[in-house]
């Protein structure tokens, strides 16, 4: 009789400890600490206003489903992106100078990737914007922040993109040449 005691006492032990694994609210999936994470570096492609395919590294920081981020273009100064991601989908803004405009990016289940678009806040059409991860830890970009930046690979102080226009020399060609005008 003891031996079938401890036996169902182990029984019902076994029990209670399945039933706080499953996590009680009918199933996995969703939030809570073994959810994906887009946080990381990111090696991009994105097709500028001018037809052009640039490559672009980024850096994305998640926090619940807030994510920010930085890229750094060719010859411009640094810019920023805020949204939110929703399941595997993150849309918000990006900036950089005076210029601004929203993002659509669909990550891959993994987060191993994305496409995406991005356009001018008003403009005049839609860009793709595709990028693969790099590496799991974010990095500091170019300078980027939202009180100023750098510009391209030369590292120039800009506090505004007119001052980027003229200290930095931007080629007319660059995508976010707009804002210099």
């Amino acid at each position: 009789m003891k031996a079938t005691a401890i036996g169902s006492a182990a029984a019902m032990a076994v029990a209670v400890l399945l039933a706080a694994c499953s996590g009680g609210s009918g199933g996995g999936g969703g939030g809570g600490s073994s959810a994906s994470s887009v946080t990381g570096t990111y090696a991009t492609q994105e097709t500028g206003s001018d037809g052009n395919t640039y490559s672009r590294e980024m850096s994305l920081t998640q926090d619940g489903d807030h994510v920010t981020g930085q890229y750094q273009p060719t010859h411009d100064a640094a810019g920023t992106l805020d949204g939110t991601l929703d399941g595997h989908v993150l849309t918000g803004s990006w900036t950089q100078g005076g210029a601004s405009g929203p993002i659509a990016f669909t990550f891959a289940d993994d987060d191993s990737s994305f496409t995406g678009t991005w356009d001018y806040a008003g403009g005049p059409g839609t860009y793709e914007w595709d990028g693969t991860r790099t590496g799991t830890a974010p990095t500091t970009i170019g300078g980027a922040s939202s009180s100023g930046s750098t510009c391209g690979a030369s590292g120039t102080s800009c506090s505004s993109s007119t001052d980027c226009c003229s200290v930095c020399n931007m080629d007319p060609s660059s995508s976010f040449y707009l804002e210099c005008e």
